[in-house]
């Protein structure tokens, strides 16, 4: 009886919001030595890497195809075709896998943090004030869960002794414009909240999930990009006649 393929699952193995490898599970173990990328296919004109992980287990079930990075987002939307042409690939009795159908690949991949912005408010004053944010996108739709000083701290994880809240740690101020999008409104009662341009942000891999359920990576994100500070323009240095 030949191997069939039972499944298709998306992978991000650097947890930065893009499918990087797809996972194909077979109804039995296969000969690694007869696997080759070339007899597989991702729709779009997406390329497959050189190299097939055939596991830490040889001749088992699963092979992971990779494929070049920063192209496929792990949005629903963007789940890849993914088919086999017959080729090499053989069981261990020697029976060939036969071509299949192209198929979406099944969504296993969570959000992940793809950018993280500081903005200064109206109040132009240097430093965190009343009306700073800090905007952060997914990289795909989420559950949009309420985020409060109860669970800021584990939910949106910054590095030691650095904080969303101010000084009176008394709440933590968020809002969701679109499923994508989360903004942290700072407040700055008694003294300004510790969170700084250049922080790291690490989600728990729990309370932000996707809309099928898959929990959000916990790689975190390099850094909160922009400025507290307000923006000033060019201003006149010198007057020579």
């Amino acid at each position: 009886t030949p191997p069939e393929v039972h499944a298709r699952e998306t992978v991000d193995r650097n947890g930065n919001g893009y499918i990087d490898a797809i996972r194909m599970r077979l109804s039995e173990a296969v000969d690694d030595g007869t696997v080759v990328t070339s007899d597989f296919f991702i729709g779009g004109g997406v390329q497959l890497g050189p190299d097939v992980d055939t596991g830490h287990t040889p001749d088992d079930t699963e092979i992971l195809l990779s494929i070049t990075d920063n192209v496929i987002s792990s949005a629903p939307a963007d789940l890849p075709m993914v088919f086999y042409i017959r080729g090499s690939l053989t069981d261990l009795a020697g029976n060939s896998l036969l071509t299949t159908t192209p198929t979406p690949a099944t969504d296993t991949v969570g959000p992940a943090i793809v950018s993280a912005v500081a903005a200064d408010g109206a109040e132009e004053v240097p430093g965190i004030d009343a009306d700073d944010t800090v905007t952060i996108t997914f990289s795909e739709p989420t559950s949009a869960p309420p985020i409060n000083l109860g669970n800021v701290l584990n939910t949106l994880m910054l590095p030691t002794n650095h904080f969303w809240w101010d000084g009176k740690i008394q709440s933590v101020v968020t809002s969701w414009p679109d499923d994508k999008t989360l903004v942290v409104h700072l407040s700055a009662q008694v003294s300004s909240p510790t969170v700084a341009v250049g922080d790291t942000i690490t989600i728990d891999g729990d309370t932000i999930q996707d809309l099928a359920g898959n929990v959000g990576s916990e790689v975190p994100f390099e850094a909160i990009r922009g400025s507290f500070d307000p923006v000033v323009g060019p201003q006149i240095t010198a007057i020579t006649s």
